[in-house]
């Protein structure tokens, strides 16, 4: 089965507040390119499963959790909805894989039964799976940029298969997995969530502002209180408050930095309505409060960034309805600071 021939398309990239989020047109199963010298990109998320590859240069990375210096071999794989960014870059290359939820459901739904890839790829099931950062070993880089570059070939074939790039992308995964070290990931998770914690978490994020106790909870899913807490702590690894917390603070944190509000409005949105529980459930999580996270933030999003342009980056553009990436654009975008 052979791909679409590439036609022009209409590029998607389109600004939200402090950053941006990278849409492709619908239906694309996967998109890749590469990046040889990348240039300092304002904070973007997107709707695809992101795996970004650091082969050579540093930069700072950016992410909801402040910043972090990466260099050659630094590998993330970023969940749906999760934003990032890069400043400072010096000779940074990249290659960027997006997965989509069709190709991770069906080719890579193998991936959800095996322990090691299970490690990799969040569940097409999984709500709000956690930034995932991987170290891969120095031996292992050149095998690493010959695998990318033999999947990125395969991809820009005019001529290219499906079943071809699938192989690539297999082979690659298998890479992950034997050479990638853990820095960061979420705790484990069972592979099927239970039905009474799958119904409070659609509950919580049809509606982060919704007040919500315990009992309430509960009694909203009938069952026991403490039976309740014991099915969260097996399946999400927290109890379901403590859950519904981290959410709180993370939703915040995004609202703080996209959406030029004031504080107290970012609270009542997410469910804190009464700025002192804000103020003290925000710093549990992030360890300052919420205006002086924003400050921070700011000022490595707006301030060191504002200085640059992101060019080229994700601009790659596809047709509609085209599954396959159709041709290459330029884009550039600047970082606007906001405040208060």
């Amino acid at each position: 089965m052979q791909k679409p021939p590439k036609q022009p398309g209409d590029a998607i990239f389109k600004q939200k507040g402090a950053f941006h989020r990278v849409r492709v047109a619908q239906g694309t199963w996967f998109w890749m390119n590469h990046i040889a010298s990348h240039g300092d990109t304002g904070a973007h998320d997107h709707a695809y499963l992101e795996l970004a590859f650091v082969l050579k240069g540093q930069a700072m990375h950016l992410t909801v959790r402040g910043s972090k210096m990466i260099r050659p071999g630094s590998v993330f794989i970023i969940p749906p909805g999760a934003w990032h960014g890069y400043a400072k870059c010096r000779n940074l290359e990249i290659y960027n894989c997006m997965l989509s939820p069709q190709l991770l459901q069906h080719e890579l739904a193998w991936t959800e039964q095996d322990p090691e890839m299970r490690e990799l790829l969040p569940p097409a099931r999984a709500y709000n799976p956690d930034l995932i950062e991987l170290k891969i070993r120095p031996r292992d880089l050149p095998e690493l940029r010959k695998t990318l570059e033999a999947l990125h070939s395969a991809y820009e074939s005019s001529d290219g298969l499906r079943v071809e790039v699938l192989g690539r992308l297999f082979l690659l995964l298998n890479l992950l997995a034997k050479s990638g070290q853990h820095i960061r990931s979420s705790p484990e998770r069972p592979l099927d969530v239970h039905p009474s914690v799958r119904r409070a978490l659609q509950l919580f994020e049809q509606d982060m502002a919704q007040t919500w106790t315990l009992g309430q909870l509960a009694a909203e899913l009938h069952v026991n209180p403490s039976y309740l807490v014991r099915l969260f702590h097996a399946n999400t690894g927290f109890a379901p408050m403590k859950y519904l917390a981290n959410r709180r603070a993370e939703l915040a944190a995004t609202l703080l930095l996209s959406e030029r509000i004031p504080v107290g409005e970012v609270g009542r949105r997410v469910g804190w309505a009464e700025p002192k529980q804000f103020a003290r459930s925000f710093r549990q999580y992030y360890g300052v409060n919420a205006r002086e996270y924003r400050r921070r933030m700011q000022r490595q999003l707006g301030d060191k960034l504002a200085k640059y342009r992101a060019e080229a980056f994700y601009s790659e553009v596809l047709a509609e309805g085209n599954s396959w990436l159709a041709a290459q654009a330029s884009l550039s975008a600047s970082i606007r600071q906001s405040k208060d």
